[in-house]
């Protein structure tokens, strides 16, 4: 049966209608689900409102637990619903995304073992295609690893699809591949460069870090389960074109157009 991670948020707290409101919160729920399995948890009291919404899609059993009729569909890396609830005179809209545990990017592999750091999603880019991070697939000669210059000819975008051709930077990292909208993630140190005198350090376990780094880190400072440990791109320059970390060691190096890293991808 077919796996999915679900992430459920509610919006940010706005007026919807009179006397109603969307607040916000965050719940992750991950691993093999049925229908059993609860997406969100209403307040005492709160129900689901008939005809809004996904409402069809769900139930509320007695314990104010919200669970789908049916397991969804999943057919690209998302699925977006809106449940709509009663709360005392408040309308709560819930949005909820169902987000698929393997993403096809056709010829050039697949988006395996997912990780959720805050509200971002992380895959490892199995470009081989075989669905594990071996290598052994018959896609991309059989290799997982890519060059910086095929990473720069995907993701040359800002996030308002403006185009940089002189390559990836912190701001120019977004991509498309089979429909998908991709983000290449920076170094998470915060810097814009990441150059060295020796071309390489070890990054300080203590720090605050986002996108590759966050990823390092909410992993144990080590590679996630199903990853490979090795050097990972990322989309910060260095001195000598580009950086990237190795997960199993916290190491930050610079990388040249045709050295060829792991990848780990934000699927938005």
């Amino acid at each position: 049966m077919m796996r999915f991670v679900f992430a459920a948020s509610l919006l940010g707290i706005m007026s919807v209608l009179a006397g109603s409101e969307t607040v916000r919160s965050d719940d992750l729920l991950e691993g093999k689900f049925s229908t059993s399995t609860p997406v969100y948890k209403v307040h005492k009291g709160a129900t689901l409102i008939a005809g809004k919404g996904d409402n069809g899609l769900f139930t509320s059993n007695g314990s104010g637990e919200i669970t789908f009729r049916e397991l969804p569909n999943v057919q690209k890396a998302h699925n977006d619903y809106t449940i709509v609830l009663k709360e005392a005179n408040n309308e709560i809209i819930v949005s909820l995304r169902v987000m698929n545990d393997v993403i096809d990017l056709g010829k050039e592999g697949k988006l395996i073992a997912p990780i959720h750091i805050g509200k971002q999603w992380f895959y490892y880019w199995d470009r081989s295609g075989d669905g594990t991070s071996d290598n052994s697939g018959i896609l991309n000669g059989g290799a997982d690893f890519v060059s910086f210059d095929h990473l720069n000819a995907l993701f040359n975008h800002d996030a308002r699809g403006k185009v940089r051709r002189e390559g990836i930077n912190n701001l120019y990292r977004y991509g498309t591949i089979n429909g998908i909208q991709l983000a290449l993630p920076t170094s998470g140190t915060g810097k814009k460069d990441e150059s060295s005198p020796s071309h390489a350090y070890t990054v300080d376990r203590l720090g605050k870090y986002s996108d590759l780094c966050a990823v390092w880190s909410a992993s144990g400072f080590a590679e996630p389960t199903g990853w490979i440990a090795n050097r990972y791109a990322t989309a910060t320059p260095s001195g000598l074109g580009y950086s990237a970390l190795n997960l199993a060691n916290g190491e930050m190096s610079e990388m040249i157009h045709y050295n060829t890293p792991y990848v780990a991808l934000e699927v938005l």
